[in-house]
This record gives structure tokens, C-alpha cells and sequence, in this order.
């Protein structure tokens, strides 16, 4: 039999293999996230073919990226890491949400061979909840784990010091929180 592919409903088939007489399967090795149609024929060598049977299709759906990472890069930022096999993705879509049970919504779109990715902006002192999943045209993977980080706390500003009266008094000490900073504890040290 000769054996005919195509990827895509658009493509043109072309043959990948040709069994033995008695063949009734055959394994193909393709590349994860395409749709491939196939047909068949049967042939006498030198002799005479067949038409060609009805095409079916198998849909090989894109790999999920895996070991997602978020680690704390400052008071802003995130930095995010994954692993993912290869395939035929156009690229990644990377989503966010601030609580664990929050909605997430997409922030970025990291090109096909990215394995990292920095999000910047971000509120200090603030939980980020990520997920991420590769993406073509035709398709999008499954989602990757969740994973979570803690922006760290911007340091306190515009410290003053400020005593009431020079000889006798308690000096009163006032600064500006840092932004996203909420039911924090200060230590003064003196």
C-alpha cells in the first residue's frame, strides 16, 4: 500500500510510506500540534493501483509546558520559568491572577523557543498566581501547573524624625509605606 499524508485540511498529500502485501497498520512518527490526514492505495508493482481510500485525520494535540517557576526578583518583578517539548507552537500564553482561586487573565505571549520570562510592574508585597500553555493556530495545549510568588516589600520612604521638644519629648518618627503594602509590621531600630 502506498501510504499518503498531508498536514492541515489545506495541504497537499504526499507519500511517507509504502507497507508490505499484507500490511494492515503502520506507525507514523509526526511532530506534536497539527492535524494529519491520510489515504491510502494499493498497488501491483509495474502492474496497476488502486484509488485512492477516504482520507481520515488525527489530531496530535501540542505539548503541555511543564516545571512551571515563579521566583520573587524584586519589589516589582517575577521571574518565570518552563520546560516544553517540541512541537509545532507559534508560541506560549502566559496568564496571571492575584489570588488562588482568582481569574486569570493573559500577560504575555512568549515566542516559540522561550523557556523564560520576566514580569515586570507588579505591586510589592503582593501574591501572583501563573499558568501557562503553548499555543498555533490551529490549537492550544493543556495548561502547565500553577505556580506562585510573593513580590517583595519596597522599603519604606521619606523617613523623618521629627522630636517635639529637643530637651524633653519623644521624637516622632513618620515614613511612607511602600507601595501595596498592607498589614505590614515596621521595625524601628534606634
Amino acid at each position: 500500500y502506498f501510504v499518503e499524508r498531508k498536514t492541515g485540511s489545506g495541504g497537499a498529500f504526499a507519500l511517507v510510506h509504502t507497507t508490505g502485501a499484507d500490511a494492515t497498520t503502520w506507525s507514523d512518527a509526526v511532530t506534536r500540534g497539527a492535524i494529519y490526514y491520510y489515504r491510502l492505495r494499493a498497488f501491483i508493482t509495474g502492474i496497476d493501483t488502486s484509488g485512492y481510500s477516504a482520507e481520515d485525520s488525527a489530531l496530535v494535540p501540542l505539548n503541555t509546558p511543564t516545571t512551571l517557576n515563579a521566583s520573587t526578583s524584586g519589589s516589582t518583578t517575577i521571574g518565570l520559568t518552563w520546560s516544553s517539548s517540541v512541537d509545532l507552537r507559534d508560541g506560549f500564553r502566559l496568564e496571571r491572577a492575584t489570588s488562588t482561586g482568582g481569574s486569570f487573565s493573559e500577560i504575555a505571549t512568549p515566542a516559540a523557543g522561550a523557556t523564560s520570562y520576566s514580569n515586570t510592574g507588579l505591586s510589592s508585597g503582593t501574591w501572583y498566581y501563573f499558568r501557562i500553555r503553548s499555543y498555533n493556530a490551529s490549537m492550544q495545549s493543556a495548561y502547565s501547573n500553577i505556580d506562585s510568588a510573593l513580590t517583595a516589600f519596597g522599603k519604606p520612604q521619606g523617613i523623618a524624625a521629627n522630636p517635639s521638644n529637643v530637651t524633653n519629648g519623644p521624637i516622632r518618627i513618620s515614613w511612607t509605606a511602600p507601595s501595596g503594602a498592607a498589614n505590614v509590621w515596621y521595625n524601628v531600630d534606634t
